[in-house]
């Protein structure tokens, strides 16, 4: 992961309110994404993870709406050349304000 990756990701999250009125004031669900990166690190898609049940479907549906505005990762490699891959696992907490 790219430094500054996680900052730029919760401020990204933040200033589009993915929380506001979606959960509970003073309350946090945590999310598991499973991106498709390109070869170029940017994140193509978020692809369909089971373990997000708990999460409420207008959370999930804002996330997934940012997806083209996250700052890239760090593509995967093979020999040495980048390649497009989704063989990670991000886990993001969202909070709401008390």
């Amino acid at each position: 992961m790219p430094q500054g990756w996680q900052a730029e990701t919760a401020n990204l999250l933040e200033n589009a309110g993915c929380a506001s009125g979606l959960i509970a004031p003073g309350t946090s669900v945590r999310l598991t994404i499973w991106p498709a990166i390109d070869a170029q690190g940017q994140i193509m898609q978020l692809l369909p993870w089971e373990g997000n049940g708990n999460v409420p479907s207008p959370v999930l549906q804002c996330v997934e709406g940012l997806t083209s505005q996250m700052p890239p990762l760090i593509p995967a490699r093979d020999g040495g050349a980048a390649i497009a891959s989704d063989e990670v696992l991000l886990t993001i907490e969202i909070r709401s304000s008390p």
